[in-house]
């Protein structure tokens, strides 16, 4: 039927449908009154850079060639003069002022991580995938 999306197969495409939602939740207020151009803009781009790593880190779970977990680093490297980047709100659950559809997205992320077999597994396989969605759940409240 015309305007029906296939199902997905697989945890991989949920969450990849889940995160395109979401950035086309945000995508609107870019130029909307009282919303800030540069925060938006960045929000975007780590919504899509998180997508696409936790893509990555998949595929590469799936082909075997998963590189074992980097260990934390500590202490700071030299900053040099580069110019002070847009920085992204650092509260919890600061993406949902961005209205109701990104709360539902939100919702449909909780869903997946809580009930979707398949990506529990992954998550606690992959120590790695964890690095990806917990700066996602935090700006998701």
């Amino acid at each position: 039927m015309p305007g029906l999306r296939p199902q997905p197969i697989c945890f991989v495409e949920d969450f990849a449908l889940i995160l395109s939602g979401l950035w086309s939740a945000i995508a609107p207020w870019g130029p909307k009154a009282g919303a800030d151009q540069p925060i938006v803009a960045q929000a975007m781009k780590r919504v899509n850079r998180l997508r696409l790593r936790f893509l990555a880190l998949v595929a590469a779970f799936r082909a075997g060639r998963l590189r074992p977990p980097r260990p934390a680093r500590h202490g700071s490297g030299a900053k040099g003069n580069r110019p002070k980047p847009v920085r992204l709100p650092s509260k919890f659950g600061w993406m949902l002022r961005y209205g109701s559809e990104v709360a539902c997205r939100r919702s449909q992320l909780e869903h997946w991580l809580t009930t979707d077999a398949d990506a529990a597994a992954f998550i606690a396989e992959v120590p790695q995938s964890r690095r990806i969605l917990r700066p996602l759940c935090h700006m998701l409240g």
